[in-house]
C-alpha cells in the first residue's frame, strides 16, 4: 500500500511503474515475467454503453463471475433501482451514473479480467463511507476476493484506516520515499506514517470535530426542531385544524358512552323526561358527526396538508442545493443528492401524515376516555397531573 498526501507523488509513482513515464537516472527491473496486470485510475474511464459492457469489454461473458464482481463491487444494489438493470446505457464519460457509481464499475472493469499485478490509485474516492467500507472488505478483506484470487495488489491512497491490512507500507512525501515496511514496525518507530497527512490536515480534523459536535448538539434538540419545520411548512392553520377536527373527533367517539348513561339513568327513573327517539337520534348523530370528522381529518392531512408540505419542503431543498456552495458539490456522491430528491422526499410525503394520523388519534382517544373516567369519579382529576409528568418522562 503506498500512502501520501495530496501532491506527494503517488500517481507518477503508479505511472513510472506501468511504464506511462521515462525513467532517467534508474531502471525498473521486474523479477519475473508477469503479463497480466490491470490498472485502475482515480478517475474512472466509462464509454457511452451499458453498464454490462462497460465492465467485460471484450472479454467473455462467464455469469458466474460476473455476479461475483457486481456484488463485490457493491453494485448490485443500484442495478436493482434501475428499470433495465445492467443494461442501462450510461451515456458519454457516465453521465447517468454518480461518481462512486463509475468508480465501482472501473474496479469491476479490472476485476472482472485475469490479473496476477492489480494496480489501483485512490479508489475510494468517489464513495460513501458505508460503500467504501463494504467494497474494501468483499475485495481486499481476509476472506475477499482478491485473497481468493492470490492475487498482488498495489493500492495507492491518501486514507491511514485500511493501513493495518497492508503486507508492506510505502510513506510518500515531497515526493519521494521517507519510509517503509510493515505496519506494526512502522508503527512502533513512530515513523512518519503516524500523520503523513499535510499540516492542513489537523485543521482539517477540527473542523470535522466541531460539525460533529455541532451535529450532535443539533440532534439533541433534532425531533421539536423537525416537527416544528414540519407543521411549519404544511402551514400553521392547517396544524391547527386538524388538531381541533382530531378533538371533535375524539368527542364524538367518548361521548356516547356518557350519553349512555344518561339514557339508561333516565329509562330508569320513574318519570323519564326524554322519549327513546330522543336519545336515539342524539345517539345517531354522534355517531355520524364522528365519521364526519373523521373523513374531514383525512381529507385535510392525506390531500390538502401533504401535498402543501411536500411542495414546501421540496422548494426549501431545491433552493438549499442551489444555493449550497461549489466544494460540497464537488465532494458530495451524486448518488446522495439523487437519494434525497427521490427517497427522502418520497418518504416525506407518505411517513408523516400516516405518523400524524395515528398519533392524533391516539391523543384525541386518550383525553376522550380521561374525561368519561371523570364522569363516574371526579376525584380522579388529581392523579392526571403526576400521570402526565411520568408519561412525559417515560
Amino acid at each position: 500500500m503506498v500512502i501520501g498526501p495530496v501532491g506527494s507523488g503517488n500517481p507518477t509513482l503508479v505511472k513510472v511503474l506501468l511504464g506511462g513515464i521515462p525513467v532517467s537516472g534508474s531502471s525498473v527491473l521486474p523479477g519475473t515475467r508477469l503479463p497480466h496486470v490491470k490498472f485502475c485510475d482515480q478517475t474512472a474511464f466509462i464509454y457511452n454503453g451499458t453498464i454490462r459492457d462497460n465492465i467485460i469489454g471484450f472479454s467473455p461473458l462467464d455469469e458466474e463471475r460476473y455476479a461475483q464482481i457486481i456484488k463485490t463491487t457493491a453494485l448490485c444494489y443500484g442495478l436493482d433501482v434501475l428499470a433495465q438493470g445492467d443494461r442501462t446505457v450510461v451515456g458519454s464519460d457516465g453521465i447517468k451514473l454518480s461518481g462512486g457509481q463509475g468508480q465501482r464499475i472501473s474496479l469491476a472493469r479490472a476485476l472482472y479480467l485475469q490479473s496476477d499485478i492489480l494496480v489501483l490509485d485512490d479508489i475510494f474516492s468517489g464513495l460513501d463511507a458505508d460503500t467504501e467500507q463494504e467494497v474494501f472488505r468483499l475485495t481486499f478483506g481476509p476472506k475477499g476476493l482478491l485473497k481468493q484470487r492470490c492475487s498482488t495488489i498495489m493500492l495507492c491512497t491518501h486514507s491511514m484506516k485500511y493501513l493495518p491490512s497492508a503486507y508492506h507500507v510505502i510513506v510518500l512525501e515531497h515526493p519521494s520515499v521517507v519510509k517503509q515496511g510493515d505496519y506494526e514496525s512502522l508503527m512502533a518507530g513512530q515513523a512518519s506514517t503516524t500523520e503523513p497527512q499535510p499540516q492542513q490536515s489537523s485543521v482539517t480534523t477540527a473542523r470535522l470535530a466541531a460539525v460533529a459536535e455541532l451535529t450532535e448538539q443539533s440532534r439533541q434538540v433534532g425531533e421539536r426542531t423537525v416537527f416544528k419545520h414540519y407543521f411549519k411548512s404544511m402551514s400553521w392553520i392547517l396544524a391547527t385544524f386538524c388538531l381541533f377536527l382530531a378533538a371533535l373527533w375524539g368527542f364524538f367517539t367518548s361521548f356516547p358512552t356518557v350519553w349512555l348513561s344518561f339514557w339508561t339513568d333516565d329509562v330508569d327513573s320513574e318519570s323519564p323526561k326524554h322519549s327513546q327517539t330522543h336519545y336515539i337520534g342524539i345517539y345517531i348523530m354522534l355517531q355520524v358527526s364522528a365519521m364526519i370528522s373523521l373523513l374531514l381529518l383525512e381529507i385535510l392531512i392525506f390531500i390538502v396538508s401533504m401535498k402543501r408540505a411536500g411542495a414546501n419542503l421540496h422548494q426549501e431543498t431545491l433552493l438549499t442545493l442551489v444555493h449550497a456552495p461549489l466544494h460540497y458539490i464537488t465532494r458530495t456522491d451524486a448518488g446522495v443528492i439523487t437519494d434525497l430528491f427521490l427517497q427522502d422526499l418520497s418518504l416525506i410525503d407518505t411517513e408523516p401524515p400516516d405518523a400524524l394520523l395515528n398519533n392524533l388519534f391516539c391523543l384525541s382517544q386518550a383525553i376522550g376516555q380521561a374525561a368519561v373516567m371523570l364522569t363516574s369519579s371526579p376525584y380522579l382529576a388529581i392523579s392526571y397531573p403526576f400521570i402526565a409528568v411520568v408519561l412525559y418522562v417515560i
